[in-house]
């Protein structure tokens, strides 16, 4: 998510943007990393292996123009990784996503007169712009990337149609080109999952013509893609900003939803036959959960920001049971977590910015043990 497509270039150009994440909590701590990359912001994160990490996001160059970021973490420290930008409008990746080979996929979008998708290839060399689909004449975003064990990739996001009205699209990359899939809502998608070639999820939120919309949830069975039922609370606009699955009768998603105009947490499960609301924390109003990462039944962990409280990490972990808050180091952190994601072995890192200013990357790792 996750990751507010349109919202970096702003962010990035007027000042600052944290983070936080499951197994048993007794066991596990999450620490922050210094920042390294000023006029920053990372909006999603893969863990491949404790030793293969990449992160993508934007920075700010010395013109004033939103550039790609990708950095990678080697198990030892993190570097920045070249990636192209096509022209001097701004850029921003919005997910990325590493293959079963190695290689690695990221998607986005930059904005001039027109906003267009970008998507990058990443041949265990070098990231390459690769080209992409630009459906409508205005307005084309791509939230979210994922790798099917056969190799195909997988974007969601939306277009802009005209009827000057958000559509859902979901675009295929089967080793030669993309295409579109002729499956389309009312709405934004924000992020999918791929659980096998013919069990695929992707989030979002429908949007009506008067500025509402709840939460809802797409399903690919191999054939077509249909719209499963999701819990919407509140009587404002509801949205779910990322999903992940530990098992195809085990899938989260998470985001927010409004009431009398203020964001609240929201987390929904579905068990294989429908998606349903558990419990979770007690939080204030003012709290939205931008990222979550499912590694296995007793093991997952949701992030996001809290905007009204001075330590706006929010960092919670299911053990199996229920959500519980994180065991996080020193608070007072104005740092707003985006995105999260589990290594096999239980750890797991979390990405997005801090509200300082100049606005730097935020990095926090999960240990366990």
């Amino acid at each position: 998510m996750r990751r507010l497509a349109g919202c970096l270039v702003c962010v990035l150009l007027l000042g600052g943007v944290t983070i936080s994440g499951a197994q048993e909590p007794a066991q596990c701590h999450w620490s922050t990393h210094a920042a390294t990359v000023p006029d920053a912001v990372l909006f999603d994160v893969t863990a491949a292996d404790p030793t293969n990490v990449v992160a993508v996001g934007a920075v700010v160059n010395a013109q004033g123009r939103a550039r790609t970021l990708v950095r990678h973490w080697d198990g030892s420290s993190w570097e920045t990784q070249p990636s192209t930008n096509v022209n001097d409008q701004h850029h921003q990746l919005n997910a990325v996503a590493v293959a079963p080979d190695g290689t690695a996929w990221a998607v986005g979008e930059r904005r001039g007169r027109k906003t267009k998708t970008i998507a990058l290839r990443y041949d265990g060399t070098s990231w390459l712009t690769r080209s992409s689909l630009n459906p409508s004449e205005t307005r084309n975003l791509l939230n979210g990337v994922d790798v099917a064990p056969s190799g195909d990739v997988y974007a969601a996001g939306a277009r802009w149609n005209a009827k000057r009205q958000y559509r859902t699209m979901i675009h295929r990359y089967d080793g030669e080109a993309w295409k579109m899939f002729r499956s389309a809502h009312p709405g934004i998608l924000w992020d999918l999952d791929v659980i096998a070639d013919d069990d695929i999820w992707a989030v979002g939120a429908q949007i009506t013509a008067s500025g509402g919309g709840a939460s809802f949830a797409v399903h690919f069975d191999g054939t077509r893609w249909t719209e499963v039922a999701t819990p919407s609370p509140g009587d404002g606009f509801n949205v779910l900003y990322d999903v992940s699955a530990a098992a195809p009768d085990d899938v989260w998603a998470v985001g927010e939803w409004y009431q009398r105009g203020e964001p609240r947490a929201w987390i929904v499960h579905f068990d294989g036959t429908r998606w349903s609301a558990p419990q979770i924390p007690d939080f204030s109003t003012y709290v939205s959960l931008r990222g979550v990462s499912a590694l296995d039944a007793d093991t997952a962990v949701a992030v996001g920001e809290d905007q009204d409280a001075e330590d706006s990490r929010v960092v919670i972990e299911w053990d199996g049971t229920s959500w519980a808050r994180a065991d996080q180091d020193a608070a007072n952190d104005t740092s707003w977590p985006q995105a999260v994601d589990l290594t096999p072995d239980g750890a797991g890192w979390a990405v997005g910015y801090s509200t300082s200013d100049p606005p730097t990357d935020y990095v926090e790792r999960r240990t366990c043990g």
